[in-house]
C-alpha cells in the first residue's frame, strides 16, 4: 500500500508540473502571438535595452504607427547613442512625417559612424543630409 501512495504521489506531481508548464506556454504564446506584442512583452521585461526599443521602433514602423515608432526609437538612442541603426531608424522615421530639423543630427551620426556594412544607407542618408542641409540653408538666405 505505501509504495501504491508514493506512485499516486508522484503522479500527482507530475501532473500539476505539466499544468504548470501547459499554463506557462499558453502564457507566453499569447504575448509573442505576435511581433509587435513581442517586442512590447520584451520592453516591459527589459525596458533599458537599445535593441529592444528599436526593434518595437521597427514592428510601430511597420504598422505605420510613426510617433510610436519615434518615440521607441529615441529611447533606443538614449540608452546608447552607438546604437546606429537606431540612428538611421530615427533619422528616416522623422524625416518621413516632416521632422526634418529634428531627422538632421540622427542623419549626421549615421552619416559619420556608420560601418561599411551599411555602405548603402549612409549613402542615402549622408545624400539626404546634403539636401535637408541645402534646403535649410536656401530657406535662411535673404
Amino acid at each position: 500500500a505505501s509504495s501504491g501512495v508514493c506512485v499516486m504521489s508522484r503522479v500527482t506531481i507530475a501532473l500539476l508540473v505539466v499544468l504548470a508548464l501547459t499554463s506557462a506556454s499558453v502564457q507566453r504564446n499569447r504575448a509573442w502571438h505576435t511581433l509587435l506584442s513581442l517586442w512590447e512583452d520584451c520592453a516591459r521585461k527589459s525596458p533599458e535595452k537599445s535593441r529592444t526599443r528599436n526593434n518595437l521602433g521597427n514592428c510601430n514602423l511597420l504598422l505605420k504607427r510613426y510617433f510610436p515608432a519615434i518615440e521607441e526609437y529615441q529611447k533606443a538612442v538614449q540608452l546608447d547613442p552607438g546604437n546606429l541603426e537606431a540612428q538611421y531608424n530615427l533619422a528616416m522615421t522623422l524625416d518621413t512625417v516632416g521632422l526634418v530639423s529634428q531627422a538632421m543630427p540622427a542623419y549626421d551620426i549615421f552619416c559619420r559612424y556608420a560601418p561599411d556594412v551599411y555602405a548603402d544607407q549612409r549613402a542615402a542618408a549622408c545624400q539626404r543630409l546634403q539636401e535637408l542641409r541645402a534646403a535649410a540653408g536656401a530657406r535662411t538666405k535673404p
